[in-house]
């Protein structure tokens, strides 16, 4: 890679985060991290780098558009007279979407006993913060009654496809189990339903190294073994089929070896480290993946590890 592309890689990178969170993610900034690498290794970085943020950053512009989306999504579908819901415990991201949704749509009812429910997030995950959320609602709030019928509404940007179904599961079983008759909707955009099912490997929209990687790098196999010996097996993937993050990207391969073995040569250097810090997102059931080590804020979707080390989300 010529210093020319490379400087056009960075810059392209730079354009897209530099509004997060204020901390002047800038041009200079980008090469500071990427040097970090070797340099036969620099460009894939920043060609994957920047592929995941063409399609999963998400800028203060997104959330602009989906809580006006969220709007006509329920005047197209005939519903007008809905509440949303304020009862996130561990969390902000609610409380700030709802405040931009009144901004942007005009005062609005929030908490009150209405037929549609609407509980605003910015992403669904393992799914289980939005089900404590309405857990405590159901057991300590009377807010919906127990002899009519309501619909909760979980409006999202988007999900994992495992925590959505999960989520969905599970909410259902506790409103029959307490013998509510709550139906639940999941709307979100189509281009952010993200694969992560330990059934759909191949088409995982997350990080999940391949078993050709794997055989043929025998530090980063005996690593992995060895850190998940005795507590779940490694799952790994024989093709490419994502069709949101990875599609299109050639590299992706490589892209994925080039970050696991730096991120198990950073937690070689720890004396000690929890074991919710992977080089990679691997696991098990429920499935570990986190998207790139993604992290979904409510203004934007970035690279933690992008800022200062590959630390894996444990949502």
């Amino acid at each position: 890679m010529d210093q020319e592309t490379k400087l056009q890689l960075c810059t392209a990178i730079a354009d897209i985060i530099r509004d997060y969170r204020n901390l002047n993610l800038d041009v200079a900034h980008v090469e500071k991290w990427i040097n970090q690498f070797n340099i036969d290794e620099q460009e894939i970085v920043l060609r994957g780098s920047l592929h995941l943020f063409e399609r999963l950053y998400f800028s203060e512009s997104v959330f602009d558009r989906f809580v006006c989306d969220v709007q006509k999504y329920f005047a197209k579908i005939s519903i007008e007279d809905y509440s949303l819901l304020d009862c996130q415990m561990n969390g902000s991201s609610q409380q700030k979407l709802n405040d931009k949704f009144i901004r942007q749509n005009g005062n609005h009812e929030i908490n009150k006993a209405k037929r549609n429910i609407v509980y605003l997030d910015d992403f669904i995950f393992t799914g289980n913060r939005i089900e404590n959320d309405i857990a405590n609602l159901f057991q300590k709030n009377n807010l919906f009654g127990i002899q009519n019928e309501h619909t909760i509404h979980i409006a999202t940007l988007g999900y994992f496809s495992y925590g959505q179904y999960k989520l969905e599961q599970s909410l259902r079983e506790m409103a029959n189990g307490m013998n509510r008759k709550v139906l639940f909707t999941f709307p979100s955009y189509e281009k952010y339903r993200l694969v992560n099912n330990p059934n759909k490997l191949n088409e995982a929209d997350v990080f999940c190294i391949s078993s050709a990687i794997l055989e043929s790098n025998q530090d980063i196999k005996k690593f992995l073994k060895d850190d998940l010996i005795g507590r779940q097996d490694l799952r790994t993937r024989d093709e490419n089929n994502s069709q949101i993050a990875f599609n299109g990207f050639p590299w992706r391969d490589d892209f994925e070896r080039i970050l696991i073995k730096h991120g198990i040569e950073i937690i070689q250097m720890c004396q000690q480290h929890s074991q919710c810090l992977k080089p990679l997102g691997y696991g098990s059931f429920p499935l570990d993946l986190v998207l790139l080590f993604l992290h979904i804020e409510i203004a934007q979707i970035m690279l933690p590890w992008f800022i200062g080390g590959f630390i894996r989300r444990n949502s």
